[in-house]
């Protein structure tokens, strides 16, 4: 297709959506009105920075005076300067003073300013003193911090450490603290019931029964999803603790397990979340989360609009899909309610993790089939009137023109070595045809996905991590991505990709923990021309706004990787020599083109779309 040709559809194509149109150039006049931003940099710091473009000298040289007053101030740039944040008000108020309706001040918030401005609580390890010894004495260092720093913030706290660094423990211990208020509830996903009863059992020896949990006195343990039938149960009996597993389970406030969540803790004093993601890929996921735990650090709106870029699009509807001020907002939850250790600050021994995308070259399946090539289209012109269901009948698509291929590769990796690995697949049809490879090849294995009932998943990872012929482990990424450990693996392979980096962090992290010896080696199995390619593409963009709330440590990005292909004609594996394959089809557009469908791409990116 002609470069100019393509452009031009794909820019009109996208009209119904958000309608473009080239700005008339004019002469920029000087701006009168004064605009400007202030944004926290710091606990005790926060900057203001004058955004207006064209601003009269006389206005500017006014501004500067005016700062020049304020004792704390700080020169970063001609329009940006930092003030301690106990000149917030008083700059505030000298600015409105100064120019009146001339300035238009997009200032902080000021329950966020009030918490900023409380001195924080102080940590005091003798609390570990009012803790069973049992428990205490089987803590790390690091994890006695987590359980100061949570009875600091009076129980009520988000323990967000990296995945295999021991949240659960900190959260037993921190409701051992306050077991005279009354008995703990514990809600996790339907998975890992189990391991929470086999935890409490080691750590305190107690029994706890899964299968009718409220017949325990102090320990109750259920799913999010048993909650619904259960919550006239559960009202009637008064906890003290509640513990919410995996919180970022409750990221949707409008659905049904997160309003029984939030009637549940409402009823409560004490509030520990655990998740090592509690943010999978945008910061409103954040909110409800936050609001449970203390409602009064921010309002809906002004978390919206100060965080998520919230605004009213050309259909009227308030969007929050954006994201913004996210260091900030980091600022924020390390004051209030969050806690976060990664694995290299905490557990020196541990590896740093190697990655590998190898290209699954010469598909057949792909090159020829009509199917993957209308879909291409659809992604390239954006004209679908359901882009959702479009997306999801791709990423099917790409399973089942992938399948063979991914055999294939696995075939040529088990043959070769002799080590326990680990794969990961979305699609049943990959599980099941994974599943008959190894039963070809005479291997013994274990299968986890959603069939797999909760009480029979011990058994099975018993078999891995402790059978020495037990060699593969074929896993759904959406059911067992957490509150598992298969550490006798140090292999991970992705046979499908997920829509959120957060989940193939998880997922990498049941063999990336605490009692792995080993370097863990990541491989991702990607079919060009395929939505691989994009995926791929918005993953990485992704934990660009995960990093900036410190969500995603720099280790942990999916762009450290190498890169190699595995050619499905001569089943050879060699370094990649090629760049990666354009899905847009041409390498030469102009610079404005490049930036347009950058432009588009990015509102294609913010579509809810996982499957």
């Amino acid at each position: 297709m002609n470069r100019g040709l393509f452009f031009k559809q794909r820019a009109k194509s996208f009209q119904r959506y958000q309608p473009y149109q080239r700005q008339q150039q004019y002469p920029q006049s000087l701006e009168s009105k004064i605009k400007i931003a202030a944004t926290l940099t710091s606990m005790n710091n926060f900057s203001i920075e004058i955004k207006s473009v064209k601003l009269k000298d006389e206005l500017l040289n006014e501004i500067k005076r005016l700062f020049n007053k304020i004792e704390s101030k700080m020169c970063i740039s001609p329009t940006t300067w930092t003030f301690c944040i106990r000149d917030y008000y008083p700059l505030e108020n000298a600015l409105k003073a100064k120019f009146g309706n001339d300035i238009e001040i997009k200032g902080i918030p000021t329950s966020i300013l009030g918490k900023m401005n409380q001195p924080s609580p102080k940590i005091d390890k003798g609390c570990l003193d009012q803790i069973d010894e049992d428990i205490v004495k089987k803590l790390n260092d690091y994890q006695k911090e987590g359980v100061a720093f949570g009875i600091s913030r009076n129980g009520r706290v988000l323990i967000a450490d990296d995945p295999g660094l021991g949240k659960t423990r900190q959260a037993i211990a921190i409701c051992n603290y306050y077991k005279k208020e009354g008995p703990t509830l514990i809600v996790t996903t339907v998975s890992t019931t189990q391991g929470w009863a086999n935890e409490i059992k080691l750590l305190i020896g107690l029994e706890i029964n899964v299968k009718k949990p409220l017949l325990n006195d102090n320990y109750a343990i259920f799913s999010y999803q048993s909650l619904n039938s259960k919550m006239d149960d559960l009202k009637m009996r008064r906890f003290g603790s509640i513990i919410l597993d995996e919180s970022h389970s409750i990221k949707n406030s409008t659905t049904q397990q997160a309003k029984n969540c939030k009637e549940l803790c409402r009823r409560v004093k004490r509030v520990i979340m655990l998740s090592g993601t509690p943010l999978l890929s945008r910061p409103i996921e954040l909110f409800s989360q936050l609001s449970l735990l203390d409602p009064s650090i921010v309002s809906y709106l002004d978390y919206a609009t100060r965080y998520c870029q919230g605004h009213y699009d050309h259909f009227n509807v308030f969007n929050t899909k954006g994201a913004s001020n996210l260091e900030e907002l980091d600022l924020l939850l390390r004051k209030t309610i969050l806690i976060r250790r990664i694995k290299g600050d905490v557990q020196g021994q541990l590896k740093q993790k190697m990655r590998e995308v190898i290209f699954l070259e010469n598909i057949e399946e792909i090159e020829r089939n009509k199917n993957n090539k209308e879909c291409m289209a659809v992604y390239k012109s954006i004209e679908s009137s359901n882009l959702n269901k479009d997306i999801l009948d791709w990423y099917h698509l790409t399973a089942e023109l992938k399948t063979q291929a991914v055999t294939m590769y696995l075939e040529h990796k088990l043959t070769s070595c002799n080590e326990k690995i680990l794969i990961f697949a979305h699609h049943k049809i990959i599980l099941d045809e994974v599943e008959n490879l190894v039963k070809r090849l005479n291997i013994s294995y274990i299968r986890i996905d959603g069939a797999v009932q909760s009480n029979s998943r011990g058994s099975l990872i018993n078999k891995f991590q402790n059978d020495i012929n037990c060699k593969v482990a074929i896993l759904s990424i959406t059911s067992t991505n957490a509150g598992i450990t298969l550490t006798a693996s140090s292999t991970v392979i992705f046979c499908e990709l997920s829509f959120n980096p957060s989940t193939i962090i998880q997922a990498e992290g049941r063999s990336h923990r605490i009692g792995q010896t080993n370097q863990v080696k990541s491989i991702f199995l990607l079919a060009p021309k395929t939505i691989d390619e994009r995926i791929w593409s918005m993953l990485l963009r992704k934990q660009e706004n995960l990093s900036k709330v410190n969500m995603v440590a720099d280790v942990e990005f999916l762009s450290n990787t190498i890169e190699s292909s595995f050619d499905c004609k001569t089943i050879t594996i060699s370094p990649k020599s090629q760049p990666k394959i354009d899905v847009y089809g041409d390498d030469d557009l102009t610079s404005k083109e490049l930036d347009e469908i950058k432009r588009l791409e990015d509102e294609f990116l913010t579509l809810d779309y996982y499957p």
